[in-house]
């Protein structure tokens, strides 16, 4: 094998430095300068993309802490607002109620006088009920009108 072989090892080795001085020199020159690019590119993209992840994760506290404090003030408004409501809607109740117990009192009062006129009318009136009454059945009875005059006159006793 030419390889192995003592004679050929001299020209092996300048071959061996030459070729691969020249891959270093194409490598160094070449292809490292575009990964050092590509490698650059990607750690700007990274820093900028940790800095807008960071600049969004503040942005999100702020929203979050605003949106707290907007749920936290728009609760005590509906509870201050239920409170009015609750104590104008008491107010007005009671308001209503003794209006209406007031004129439940009227009404109540006025049914006991009309009552007691109806009462005292019946009492005045039974007389005269009674009275118009007996002329009717005088009337049908004996076929003549009846006197209601003379039947006021009679006293019951």
């Amino acid at each position: 094998m030419p390889q192995f072989d003592i004679n050929t090892y001299y020209s092996q080795i300048f071959w061996l430095i030459v070729t691969f001085s020249l891959l270093y020199i194409f490598v160094y020159k070449f292809i490292v300068p575009k990964i050092e690019r590509v490698l650059n590119n990607r750690h700007s993209n990274i820093q900028g993309n940790i800095a807008k992840a960071d600049e969004l994760a503040l942005e999100i506290e702020k929203l979050n802490k605003y949106y707290n404090e907007e749920i936290t003030r728009i609760s005590n408004e509906i509870d201050r607002l239920k409170k009015e409501k609750i104590a104008s809607l008491e107010a007005e109740f009671l308001i209503k109620k003794t209006n209406l117990e007031q004129n439940l009192r009227k009404l109540i009062n006025q049914n006991i006088k009309d009552i007691k006129l109806v009462a005292e009318k019946f009492r005045t009136s039974k007389v005269d009920a009674t009275i118009t009454l007996a002329a009717s059945i005088i009337e049908k009875i004996t076929g003549t009108k009846a006197d209601i005059n003379l039947l006021k006159n009679i006293k019951i006793q």
